[in-house]
């Protein structure tokens, strides 16, 4: 798992966005998990894996569902934009196109 913390959220905090994510049906992982603080609110941007044999609707189903759930779970947090992610058999991969914007860690 790999984790970004910006503007001194705490740890644990992060561990529970991912606890409440990972617990959504549907979800096959939890990839990434970025918080950070603006003035007194919390924003998150997480990345999942769902199965690849989900089609549009479902994947956007279990996105939404895990945005409504950590809406509920995390005490201030107003918004948190899901990013969904096929696993298994994918033919290619879809962010090749953008790879050459980001550094190599």
């Amino acid at each position: 798992m790999f984790h970004r913390l910006m503007d001194a959220v705490d740890p644990e905090l992060v561990e529970r966005v991912e606890q409440v994510a990972a617990s959504v049906d549907g979800v096959s992982s939890v990839d990434d998990v970025r918080l950070r603080w603006i003035g007194h609110q919390l924003h998150a941007e997480i990345e999942l894996s769902v199965g690849n044999a989900l089609n549009l609707h479902q994947g956007h189903d279990v996105a939404t569902e895990t945005e409504h759930a950590l809406l509920h779970a995390i005490q201030r947090l107003t918004s948190a934009l899901v990013h969904v992610h096929p696993v298994g058999e994918v033919e290619g991969d879809p962010h090749q196109a953008n790879a050459h914007h980001f550094p190599v860690n």
